[in-house]
């Protein structure tokens, strides 16, 4: 990799650190970082139930969790007193829900008609604030201080430059407290 040292190495899935190999990775990482290696060690979740088993036993500097309009399963402040405490930095992921919220509604009713309300919701949502649903996603993701760090994926160039102008016009936006009509949305890994 040509580099001298790693920022950060984060576990992929938090079932990975909940096993019996899971102690041993993390000792060798940790021995890692000790000998200036690695910067930072964290793990991507994906259930909230998992992430204080994890954090009691381990001492990480971050956790990957998704976070957009239809999830913030993981922003309980209770959650995030102890994070706080334990000076973990959170990265969020899926602010565009695997690019479900950048769809067409219409073409969505097809492919996914039992979330058709939730995104219609969801699309109404933009047009009251004036922004397209790119630029919406981006605004509720950056209006979190919780979140130090963004992961996101595009498709091609366009899509690319877009996000770039979306946050460079960023606005702050207040959470909408919005009761999902099917939960299933929040869980790309339950989609049929």
């Amino acid at each position: 990799m040509q580099v001298n040292k790693i920022e950060g190495i984060l576990f992929h899935n938090e079932k990975e650190l909940l096993n019996k190999k899971g102690e041993i990775i993390y000792r060798t990482l940790k021995k890692l970082k000790k000998d200036g290696l690695l910067n930072n060690i964290g793990v991507s979740l994906y259930e909230v139930k998992n992430l204080l088993p994890i954090i009691n036993k381990f001492s990480l500097d971050f956790i990957q969790i998704p976070y957009n309009f239809f999830d913030n399963r993981f922003f309980d402040h209770k959650i995030l007193k102890i994070l706080k405490e334990k000076k973990i930095k959170i990265h969020a992921r899926s602010i565009f829900l695997r690019g479900l919220l950048l769809s067409e509604t219409n073409l969505i009713k097809k492919k996914y008609s039992y979330f058709y309300e939730d995104l219609k919701f969801f699309e109404k949502t933009c047009k009251i604030n004036k922004l397209s649903k790119i630029q919406y996603c981006i605004n509720y993701a950056f209006s979190n201080n919780n979140i130090s760090k963004f992961v996101i994926g595009v498709d091609n160039i366009d899509r690319f430059k877009e996000i770039l102008n979306s946050i460079k016009r960023f606005k702050k936006i207040k959470k909408i407290n919005y009761k999902l009509k099917n939960k299933l949305i929040s869980d790309p890994r339950r989609w049929k």
